[in-house]
């Protein structure tokens, strides 16, 4: 049986060790052990030796979602806590410091942790051991689009909002079977409308009640695994168009629609740009992922107390408000953050592949990739 905290301390410091090596440019007098190699070894011989001709290397980030780093990093502030922010004082508790609170002015805003801070508040035994890394900050755990937003925030926001939207449209006549039926009827053939109107893939898990996470009033909807996260990425634009085009149907339509527009508009200023963002483009992004949290924040107070629940804030939508923190900061577009190569879209590359000749595979199928990433005219 593995002991998971150890194992990962162990890694931590390997990384540390090669880290090292490559930020020096030479090969290394010992090895990861401190061992000094054997005096007739080829190690021994390359030792001191350039590598890459002078060229160095530099510590760039720790890409990961949410789970991923708590485990490594050994977060005592995390989902898992009371204090859920290991960038600020926010707090699952009922009071000033609730990370539930988006306004400009929320006090945990005002009291901010840095790296050493952070670590002035963790006991030596349970500090990570990539401080052996050098360049490495907690800071330099990076939040990205698909862990925070595509299989996060957007699965509630999505699945919500479209419920919210025909119960409100039937009121409290609607009944689980009644939903189910205008999910898999007029949404669905919304849905697919849209897509083929945008000339976009369409998802062919077809909404139901158990795909929307709907098998009951008093549990938040949320999207179901089965929706990944290019397609959950596209129906964040059509969710937009849908509700835009319904808003004069249901009681709270405008709200509905104001804010699937705020989230579909941030996703949109990332998509059509490069790494960095220029002052204007930063400003509007951020400005709409604030507005976003405002007005869902304002969803789900109004639907405190309802029998029928339709929005939760958790904390992954704290950390959306620290990625708009980190791009306002940076002016990096977190679409370059991702981790989409490793998880969800790897089944799209292999369908792209799978068309391709194998004497350009290699360089169409970047392409092709990439341009399924990124920006499409669908907003």
């Amino acid at each position: 049986m593995i002991w998971k905290p150890h194992t990962h301390d162990r890694i931590a410091d390997v990384i540390g060790w090669v880290q090292t090596v490559l930020q020096t440019g030479r090969f290394p007098e010992c090895d990861f052990n401190g061992s000094k190699w054997p005096s007739n070894s080829k190690e021994a011989e390359k030792a001191g030796d350039w590598f890459a001709g002078g060229y160095r290397f530099a510590f760039s980030a720790f890409k990961g979602d949410w789970e991923a780093r708590v485990t490594v990093h050994k977060l005592q502030r995390s989902y898992n806590h009371n204090n859920v922010c290991e960038h600020c004082a926010a707090t699952k508790v009922q009071n000033e410091f609730n990370y539930r609170n988006f306004s400009p002015r929320a006090p945990y805003l005002d009291v901010t942790f840095t790296h050493n801070d952070y670590l002035l508040m963790t006991p030596d035994h349970l500090q990570s051991h990539w401080i052996n890394v050098p360049g490495w900050t907690k800071d330099r755990n990076l939040e990205d689009l698909l862990h925070v937003l595509h299989q996060g925030v957007a699965c509630s926001v999505i699945a919500g909002l479209v419920c919210a939207h025909v119960e409100a449209k039937f009121g409290e006549v609607l009944t689980l079977k009644g939903l189910d039926d205008q999910l898999q009827g007029p949404v669905w053939k919304h849905y697919k409308s849209w897509c083929r109107a945008k000339k976009v893939p369409g998802c062919g898990h077809r909404f139901t009640l158990t795909r929307f996470g709907r098998d009951a009033w008093n549990v938040a909807p949320e999207l179901q695994s089965c929706y990944k996260a290019y397609t959950v990425k596209m129906l964040i634009y059509w969710l937009h168009a849908f509700l835009e085009e319904f808003k004069d149907e249901a009681p709270g339509g405008y709200t509905r629609a104001h804010t699937s527009y705020a989230l579909a508009k941030m996703q949109h200023l990332f998509d059509k740009s490069g790494p960095f963002l220029d002052n204007n483009v930063k400003d509007d992004s951020v400005r709409h992922g604030k507005i976003f949290l405002l007005l869902y924040q304002s969803l789900a107070v109004a639907n405190l107390g309802n029998p029928r629940v339709n929005f939760k804030v958790v904390p992954k939508y704290h950390s959306l408000l620290h990625l708009l923190l980190y791009v306002a900061r940076t002016s990096r577009n977190p679409r370059y953050e991702h981790c989409y190569q490793d998880e969800d879209l790897m089944q799209q590359l292999g369908r792209i592949c799978s068309s391709c000749h194998p004497n350009t595979m290699g360089k169409v199928a970047s392409n092709r990739y990439r341009a399924l990433l990124e920006f499409g005219d669908v907003f």
